[in-house]
């Protein structure tokens, strides 16, 4: 999105429009699920800076392309690390289900 002298204004009030549905959001989850709001907040926030070493560490992006290109490279990674870590968990609960209980019947 590229702004133009002017753009501010509406910018802002379209922000503040998707800030006010997060805010009721995250107060019914809270409030009807127990869902730990900054818990969330803090994840969204280590995402986005996982996400975005263009804007937060010293990786450089010199056009939107570059930028979209290293967002679904993380996002990859992270895709990856989690199906690592599922495959690691089931082979953890397969061996504890094939291990011998230790009773006697």
């Amino acid at each position: 999105m590229e702004l133009r002298a002017g753009d501010a204004p509406k910018l802002e009030s379209e922000l503040g429009d998707l800030f006010f549905d997060a805010f009721l959001l995250a107060a019914t989850c809270r409030r009807e699920h127990g869902i730990d709001v900054a818990a969330a907040f803090r994840g969204a926030a280590a995402k986005v800076r996982r996400r975005c070493p263009h804007v937060f560490a010293g990786e450089q992006a010199h056009s939107k392309a570059e930028a979209a290109a290293i967002w679904q490279r993380e996002k990859a990674k992270e895709r990856a690390a989690a199906a690592a870590a599922a495959a690691a968990a089931a082979d953890t609960a397969a061996a504890a289900a094939a291990a011998p209980s230790g009773r006697q019947d």
